[in-house]
């Protein structure tokens, strides 16, 4: 399971993801409703935290970027670092 899902979209799923399962446990929806926002909401949850999607992964969208590699320090032991 590699990460594809970037900061922006992890953000917006985790808000996403509370939002409607709050509306699935405190919201007077008929029975139906409340399984289908509890169900998207821990979708949500679970993709927010692991900032993975399997569905992102179907599709081949890849929204994880790694930051620029830096060298740090100088001479025999440069040290490489992913910023």
């Amino acid at each position: 399971m590699h990460r594809n899902v970037g900061n922006r979209e992890r953000n917006i799923r985790l808000a996403g993801g509370l939002v409607a399962l709050g509306l699935g446990l405190f919201a007077p929806l008929g029975k139906p409703g409340k399984i289908a926002a509890i169900s998207i909401g821990a979708a949500e949850l679970f993709t927010g935290i692991t900032k993975y999607s399997p569905v992102n992964q179907m599709l081949g969208i890849k929204r994880h970027r790694r930051g620029p590699i830096r060298q740090i320090g100088h001479g025999i032991g440069k040290i490489r670092a992913i910023v």
